[in-house]
């Protein structure tokens, strides 16, 4: 069973399937690659890649 816990991730890619869609990773805070499924998420902010 999943637990939600927030994240700060840069998408790589993404895998479409017939009944799942899936988010390819980088975790920002450890540099390990995760996978998500874009169903289970529940929230998500777009931050801005060139921060000033």
């Amino acid at each position: 069973q999943w637990q939600m816990s927030p994240r700060l991730v840069r998408i790589r890619n993404m895998v479409f399937d017939r009944q799942v869609t899936l988010l390819n990773c980088v975790d920002l805070e450890t540099g390990n690659d995760r996978q998500f499924r874009l169903d289970r998420i529940k929230q998500a902010t777009v931050m801005d890649p060139n921060p000033s």
